[in-house]
Parts: C-alpha cells; sequence; structure tokens
C-alpha cells in the first residue's frame, strides 16, 4: 500500500510540472484546510523561500478567507499578490478547487490565460489524498471560536454569508449546508456549501415546508439525518 502512494505521489508530482511548463505558471500546491490553517500536499516549483511565504499569506484573515471561498462555492477565482507577498515571484494566485470540495490547487503565476486556467482546472477535478497530517476537527469538542468577520469597508452581504458558512463547515461534519433568509412567509437561498449552486436564488414557502415552518412556530432547531435527509428537506 505503502508503494503505490509513493508511485501516485510521483506520477501527480510529475503532472503538475509539466503543467506549470505548459501554462508558464511559477509554482503549484494543493492545499487543505483545517482547524490549524492550511496543510500541504504535493507540489512542484514550491521552493522553501516560496513555501514560506505562501504560509504567511494564508495566516492573514483576508487570504484566509479568499481561499476559504473557492472550497465553499467550489469556484475557481484568482487575486493579485502585488507586494502581499514578494518572494512568491508571481503577480497572482489562482486557485481551482477539487469538484468535491475536499481540496484545493493553488497555483502562482503572471497571467493565465483562458486555456491555461482549463489545463488546471481538469488537473483539479479529483484531488490526491490528504497529507498524514491532516486531520479535521471532531465535532463537540471544545468551545466555538469567535466568528471574526473580515470584509472590506463597502457591505457584501454575499461575501458575509459565505464567510458564515465557511465558519461553520470547518467545525460541524456536514454533507453539505446553506443559509436561507426570511422574508414573510418565504425564505430566500442566499448561500450554498456543498450543494448544487441552482439553490441560490430559490424561495421556499413556509407553507409547503412543514418542518421549516415547525422550526419558526416552536422556535427550535430540527436535524435531518441519514441518507434520506435532503429529501425531507424542503
Amino acid at each position: 500500500m505503502s508503494q503505490k502512494r509513493v508511485y501516485n505521489s510521483s506520477v501527480l508530482s510529475q503532472q503538475l510540472k509539466r503543467t506549470l511548463h505548459l501554462t508558464d505558471a511559477r509554482w503549484a500546491a494543493w492545499l487543505w484546510r483545517d482547524p490549524d490553517g492550511w496543510r500541504f500536499g504535493i507540489h512542484a516549483g514550491l521552493t522553501r523561500a516560496r513555501h514560506r511565504a505562501l504560509e504567511n499569506l494564508l495566516r492573514r484573515p483576508a487570504w484566509h478567507d479568499w481561499l476559504s471561498g473557492a472550497l465553499t462555492s467550489r469556484r475557481s477565482r484568482r487575486r493579485k499578490v502585488d507586494s502581499a507577498a514578494p518572494e512568491l515571484d508571481c503577480g497572482r494566485l489562482y486557485a481551482f478547487p477539487a469538484e468535491n470540495g475536499e481540496g484545493c490547487l493553488l497555483v502562482g503565476a503572471d497571467e493565465l490565460e483562458s486555456p491555461a486556467r482549463h489545463f488546471w482546472q481538469v488537473l483539479a477535478w479529483e484531488p490526491p489524498s490528504p497529507p498524514a497530517r491532516y486531520h479535521p476537527e471532531p465535532a463537540g469538542q471544545g468551545a466555538f471560536p469567535p466568528f471574526v468577520l473580515h470584509t472590506s469597508a463597502s457591505y457584501d452581504l454575499g461575501v458575509v454569508l459565505e464567510q458564515v458558512l465557511v465558519f461553520l463547515s470547518a467545525r460541524l461534519p456536514c454533507a453539505g449546508g446553506l443559509i436561507a433568509l426570511r422574508s414573510g412567509r418565504r425564505f430566500e437561498v442566499r448561500s450554498v456549501w456543498r450543494l448544487p449552486d441552482a439553490w441560490i436564488g430559490q424561495d421556499v414557502d413556509l407553507e409547503s415546508a412543514l418542518t421549516l415552518r415547525r422550526m419558526v412556530s416552536r422556535r427550535r432547531v430540527a436535524l435531518w439525518e441519514g441518507p434520506q435527509m435532503w429529501k425531507a428537506a424542503p
């Protein structure tokens, strides 16, 4: 079994190196989110200096939330580095989350054209095995740390709701989640995590959702468990 893991790691490392060459990117690394921050997996072109600079950059709340948001939405995104971390030797960071939301392929480059981004999106489709040190925080152990909102001066409700989902998803064992805001007798889905993006914007009528109606009237939390839980949810 250990030989298989070494072989797969070698193959994936070569894939990263060749894709760096094809797309004119500087470096690439697989990352996983856990309660202690970010765990690094297979990488290419990531020197020690770049590795330290990237770790320091992702400790900053704004950058941590930016990368967490990519995992939550399962959508690729990019951001200028500028003078935030000159040791990274790139103008932009590109985040390509895995389809299952379990890992993210982070790429450093000056500029990736559309065909190059498609290369990385395909490569990030299915993540490798997480590193051995990766241990998600078990649920129910210890109190929740205070939620700190990190957003720009211009208030963006979408960013706020996304950060709330990121905060909760890192601390609760759940297969998916959403935030819906109530307006009268209806709830509108405003943010999702590991659920179809098509759900965003959908309305749920309290008259047709018995479980939600009971939650509102009794002011208590309802739990759905098992493979049929989403069929019971509105």
